[in-house]
């Protein structure tokens, strides 16, 4: 090792006949250095080349690997806005919702939260009939007053129920062979649940509705 880089204090690895052997540096001389074994005996070391390697890592260096091996963050997904957390919780869902049940689905499924700790649910069924309103192709469509599914394309939009003939958003007819159960989710036509709710499903442009 180089003479300037053997510091008072410091321990290392020197060359002391045949043996490596661990040392610390307790002074400086003239002529070297005195160093100390781990058994406790002091030495003069006189040759720098008897220096192999510093025991010693500078903190610098010490810091620089810690940061090297501080567990990377794992990049957070995009916040989506609370109109594109409603589509999200009505792309699962198989009949109408209320801004209540969405906004309660919404924070159940982490999608979104409202930033000041309330139910906005005024706001969002606001934003939705906005929507609905304004713009030409909504991705929300009412079915009753408070209530929303997931609109389809406008191609879909004009397609009634091709057996009872309903339009996108109306309740089936009696009898219809298209309509499904709220309760149990089979063909209605077939079943004899007595929980049914018409209204839960209604047409939706969509098969099966």
């Amino acid at each position: 090792m180089n003479a300037n880089e053997i510091k008072v204090g410091k321990r290392y690895t020197v060359k002391i006949g045949k043996n490596e052997v661990e040392i610390t540096v307790i002074s400086k001389t003239q002529k070297g250095w005195i160093v100390k074994t781990s058994a406790g005996k002091a030495i003069p070391i006189n040759n720098a080349e008897r220096f192999l390697k510093l025991l010693d890592i500078p903190e610098e260096i010490t810091q620089k690997e810690a940061s090297k091996q501080k567990p990377k963050v794992e990049s957070q997904k995009p916040k989506l806005s609370m109109l594109d957390a409603a589509v999200e919780v009505l792309k699962g869902s198989s009949s109408p919702m209320s801004s209540k049940e969405l906004i309660a689905e919404m924070e159940e499924k982490n999608l979104w939260k409202s930033p000041k700790g309330i139910t906005p649910c005024n706001s969002l069924s606001a934003a939705i009939l906005r929507e609905c309103n304004q713009k030409e192709n909504p991705r929300f469509h009412k079915t009753e007053k408070g209530r929303f599914i997931l609109a389809v394309n406008n191609q879909e939009k004009q397609d009634p129920c091709p057996d009872c003939g309903v339009k996108v958003g109306e309740v089936h007819k009696q009898g219809c062979d298209v309509e499904r159960c709220s309760a149990c989710g089979g063909q209605r036509l077939m079943c004899d649940c007595k929980g049914h709710n018409p209204k839960a499903v209604r047409w939706t442009g969509e098969w099966p509705a």
